[in-house]
């Protein structure tokens, strides 16, 4: 074989091997969601993992009563998530740049510390994959406590407060979390690495096809 020819060969191996990377990286980065709003609604991601096509969806359940909301999710996709969200009230104000209400003013009783972790990042971290089909074992929100101060009050022209409840889903294969979420908290990190390591033995590797 001729040197020419062996260059063009390792060149072509280069461009595969860069190629697979691109892929495999590509497939962790869009295996991911986002739950936005008061209302239940549905986000669907789809993905390849071993040949098989995949998806990620959850689905919010709460009830309206605040002093009872029981905010939940079900993973009503096919595949394990690792789940993190938070909970925003503001004051409900025609053209609104911004205002927020003080901090004594509302408090967000979060669920089980078990079940739910408030780390230092302000999300708050569903403690264990929630496996297809199943609703998380406690709710990420108990109950919301409203208690207005007179400069509050003041604020609330219509009397009413928004409440935007934020949900953000990763599939547990591939420690697509790393790539997805800035994981800086290192015992949360820790968790999630043993977690994968007891649930997920088997080689994990995405694969990517393409016609």
């Amino acid at each position: 074989m001729s040197r020419s020819k062996k260059r063009k060969n390792k060149r072509r191996n280069k461009i595969k091997k860069s190629l697979i990377l691109l892929i495999v990286i590509t497939g962790v980065f869009f295996c991911s969601l986002i739950v936005y709003g008061e209302d239940v609604f549905y986000a669907m991601k789809t993905f390849l993992y071993e040949d098989k096509a995949l998806e990620i969806k959850i689905k919010i359940e709460k009830n309206d009563d605040l002093e009872n909301m029981n905010l939940n999710f079900v993973n009503e996709g096919s595949c394990d998530v690792y789940l993190r969200g938070f909970v925003f009230v503001y004051p409900k104000i025609e053209g609104n740049n911004g205002t927020t209400l003080s901090n004594s003013s509302v408090k967000i009783n979060y669920g089980n510390d078990n079940s739910w972790f408030v780390s230092e990042d302000n999300y708050i971290y569903y403690t264990k994959p929630l496996k297809v089909g199943n609703e998380t074992e406690k709710p990420m929100v108990e109950s919301i406590e409203i208690n207005l101060s007179e400069e509050d009050k003041s604020m609330l022209v219509s009397g009413e407060l928004g409440i935007d409840i934020v949900m953000e889903a990763v599939q547990v294969n591939n420690f697509a979390y790393k790539y997805e979420w800035n994981m800086e908290d290192t015992d949360l990190e820790s968790y999630f690495n043993n977690k994968v390591n007891e649930t997920y033995e088997e080689d994990d590797t995405i694969k990517i096809i393409i016609n």
